[in-house]
């Protein structure tokens, strides 16, 4: 790097000012000095009798050629510049002003550069390097192509799953801290570091116990095409190159509930950092397998980051860079460090904080109830409107996983029956309890349940259980009645009938798994004409890699779907399409979908999953009722 420029004795910049602006940042008329004399000139390049400089100008360093030599003068060379970085070893004399000239965009104009201590400064105050000299060009400045490092960044992000999910059963319930602030410290800082598995042990062991199945099912993907191999090693290479470190955090703790409490950030500072060789390298093997996605990509991550700060971001993807360039674009942007208040204000937010929960005496983060807490205050509620968890001795755990169904319907009917809807979060999980129990009073008025008489409308429900998601038991539905027999869903072996009498004279369905193979539903009027008379549809594996499935209805063209070879189709009629993987860019060969046999047993689809509490009591659990079936089918086709 140059060696920063000394200030002249003489007249001061204020005295004088930088073409193109004055000291309080107003346009200025004054024209540049004709003879190409720097303001801030290398003393080793001024003559001792003159003052003058040989060939200088403020672009030039000493033993470099004047831009006046090429052709063009300073004040051209000034106009539509983005100068580099300032430079950390060196702080810059004398400010030009506090204010952006001309305009109040945030951005410095032409003769000036923003400087980190807020202050706008010549542009000649800072000294030229070779880099500087690359990013500006002859001709003007470079277009910013920020495409690969913001895809690669988001990409190594991404890959923060794949660093260690089994480490947390090691790790389970180690990650407690004897207060809120040194909870919220210890989950940002193992956030910092980009390890998945530290991360999740400063969360809560009740929000754990949920998450579980879906750990083990990132770490184990199943089979990946060779395309997808790449991508995933390049990612952790990526995550392994970036560095994330937080300085001098400070906290301001307030209780939101008994043993919840909002802990914000009031101070500290976050520096990204990366080792740009490894990075590049990573980032010239996404590109090669990516190209395509990571163009869309890009593209709506500059969408979404100028929605949300009202900044543009020049993201033009451009897979025909060389390593060398990208290696230069990433050297120009890391390391970077930024006021945590200030990536606070970027993003539009209050303050940034963490919710903390107190769990068998210890303090731990919670993601679920961060999230339900923002969204909470973006509605203007009032904290104080905020009820408190369930206390241990009213909660309503079962002995066994299929007698927690029945807990679960009682509890939906005494919240409607009593018009509160704490009622429900007794027979929930702990970690959805407590989000329901805090929440749900300063959410749901009781009007919001409807009329008590709703209570009458969810009938008798039979369950038994079935196979294993994890942690979890999904509850197989064998019976469920709604309000006097109005509806029926009824078990025999492989096959689930909808009766449902009062509609359209009366609807049968029968959802079958005819084997390991196919699938199969029909549906019949019971009395008169309609449109639901005689609706079948099937989905079967004739083959390894191949699905196909059908759907036919009275007065309509059967409409076929399936799967082949790494190509999607669908046809109706004379009317069809085919879109194959490589036409997107995606290798399928080889990944699970490429090596399906059979299709999930319904069995494990069509129930809820139930959730073993901290105490050995079981409850049924709607985030594991939700998302367990997609474990499922994963570990069908994988």
């Amino acid at each position: 790097m140059t060696t920063p420029p000394s200030q002249p004795s003489g007249p001061s910049p204020a005295d004088n000012p930088v073409p193109g602006s004055d000291p309080d940042g107003l346009a200025n008329p004054n024209p540049a000095p004709s003879d190409g004399q720097s303001l801030w000139s290398d003393p080793a390049a001024t003559s001792p009798t003159s003052g003058s400089t040989a060939a200088g100008s403020p672009f030039t360093a000493p033993g470099e050629q004047s831009s006046a030599a090429n052709g063009d003068s300073p004040t051209e060379r000034l106009q539509g510049w983005t100068p580099p970085t300032q430079p950390s070893d060196w702080t810059p004399t004398q400010p030009v002003g506090t204010e952006p000239n001309n305009v109040n965009d945030g951005q410095a104009d032409a003769g000036t550069y923003l400087a980190s201590d807020g202050n706008y400064y010549p542009t000649a105050d800072l000294p030229q390097t070779e880099e500087a000299q690359t990013l500006s060009g002859p001709d003007g400045p470079k277009p910013k192509r920020r495409g690969v490092l913001v895809a690669v960044s988001v990409g190594a992000a991404l890959a923060i799953a794949a660093g260690g999910a089994g480490a947390l059963l090691a790790l389970r319930g180690n990650g407690g801290a004897g207060s809120p602030e040194d909870a919220a410290e210890a989950f940002l800082t193992e956030l910092s570091s980009l390890d998945l598995a530290k991360i999740t042990a400063r969360i809560a062991p009740s929000e754990q116990d949920l998450i579980d199945p879906y750990m083990e099912a990132i770490e184990n993907p199943g089979a990946m095409s060779a395309d997808q191999k790449k991508t995933n090693e390049a990612l952790e290479a990526a995550r392994d190159a970036m560095s994330v470190e937080l300085n001098g955090l400070e906290f301001a703790s307030e209780a939101i509930a008994e043993g919840v409490d909002r802990t914000a950030v009031t101070g500290g500072t976050v520096t990204l950092d990366a080792d740009i060789d490894k990075l590049a390298d990573a980032a010239v093997e996404l590109v090669s397998i990516n190209g395509s996605s990571l163009s869309g990509l890009t593209e709506g991550l500059a969408l979404g980051w100028e929605a949300s700060t009202g900044d543009q971001l020049d993201l033009q993807f451009d897979d025909s860079l060389t390593r060398e360039e990208i290696r230069d674009e990433l050297d120009a942007f890391f390391p970077v460090t930024k006021e945590i208040s200030d990536l606070v204000k970027m993003v539009e937010l209050e303050d940034l904080f963490v919710v903390t929960v107190k769990e068998d005496g210890r303090w731990f983060s919670s993601p679920s109830m961060t999230v339900a807490q923002y969204l909470y205050e973006s509605s203007g509620k009032s904290n104080a409107d905020l009820g408190d968890p369930i206390p241990d001795g009213e909660m309503k755990g079962a002995s066994k996983p299929a007698e927690a169904a029945a807990n679960f319907v009682e509890g939906i009917r005494t919240a409607f029956d009593k018009q509160d809807i704490r009622e429900l979060a007794k027979v929930l999980p702990v970690a959805e309890s407590r989000l329901v129990a805090v929440y749900g009073p300063a959410v749901f008025d009781p009007d919001d349940l409807g009329s008590p008489d709703l209570a009458e409308v969810l009938g008798d429900v039979k369950v038994s259980a079935g196979s294993k998601v994890g942690s979890h038991v999904r509850l197989i539905l064998d019976a469920i009645t709604f309000g006097d027999d109005a509806a029926t869903v009824e078990r025999s072996g492989d096959t689930w009938t909808l009766t449902v009498p009062d509609i359209a004279g009366g609807l049968v369905a029968d959802l079958t798994q005819n084997d390991e193979k196919t699938w199969t539903l029909k549906a019949n009027q019971t009395d008169g004409p309609g449109q639901a008379e005689n609706i079948t549809a099937s989905v079967s594996v004739p083959s390894k890699g191949m699905v196909e499935g059908e759907f036919s209805s009275p007065g309509s063209t059967k409409t076929t779907f399936g799967y082949k070879n790494g190509c999607f189709s669908y046809q109706q009629g004379e009317d069809g399409q085919e879109l194959c993987a490589e036409e997107l860019g995606v290798d399928l060969k080889g990944s699970s979908l490429d090596g399906i046999t059979r299709l999930p047993d319904l069995k494990d689809l069509v129930g809820v999953s139930a959730v073993k509490g901290a105490g050995g009591d079981w409850y049924v659990s709607f985030v594991a009722s939700l998302l367990d079936p997609a474990v499922v089918v994963q570990n069908a086709i994988k």
